[in-house]
């Protein structure tokens, strides 16, 4: 059966420049909130950069949106429906988090909220792990299915209830990822 979860990958020199944009841009780290703008360190607790257009045409993050892109259009192959008849969507944000030992996305959650005007257009997520971390990743609770925090892999699904998630966290070691949406304009 499919779980409508994509999983592609991205080159590791790629996810490497990703990382020197996070450890370059210190002054831009800022503590990771929920989608209420809060801080709640026992649901999330992470080191977050906010990505905006500007960043990504620039030299450290080019690159990493380009290969997005063609993983994007691969999945909009495998899942012509996810694409066809849609409204237009298009990358409306995305963040560079850092999950220290104990730190993730602690419970259970999706990225279509429904209770703010930014989540409720929020069409499909994606995901790409910067480092290897082991015994971390992400766990899908309807899919059953947990996918492990490998460098370069990128996952991308809908933002929906029925693609509830959360972390796996990791105790021991330091967690990277770059994710955000796909929304409807």
């Amino acid at each position: 059966m499919n779980n409508f979860i994509g999983k592609y990958k991205i080159d590791e020199d790629v996810c490497d420049d990703v990382l020197k944009f996070f450890n370059k841009n210190k002054k831009r780290h800022v503590k990771g909130v929920l989608g209420t703008g809060n801080v709640v360190k026992d649901r999330k607790d992470s080191i977050d950069i906010p990505i905006n257009g500007e960043d990504a045409i620039g030299d450290l993050l080019k690159e990493y949106f380009e290969e997005l892109s063609f993983c994007l259009n691969k999945y909009k192959k495998k899942y012509i429906y996810s694409d066809h008849e849609q409204s237009s969507y298009h990358l409306s944000g995305c963040n560079i988090q850092k999950y220290n030992p104990g730190g993730g996305f602690k419970y259970w959650h999706y990225e279509n909220t429904g209770t703010e005007p930014v989540g409720i257009r929020r069409h499909l997520v994606f995901m790409t792990y910067l480092n290897t971390c082991k015994k971390a990743g992400t766990m899908f609770y309807y899919q059953n299915k947990t996918y492990e925090c490998q460098k370069g892999n990128t996952l991308i699904w809908p933002a929906q209830w029925t693609h509830t998630h959360k972390g796996v966290i990791n105790d021991k070691e330091i967690k990277y990822i770059i994710t955000g949406w796909y929304s409807y304009a």
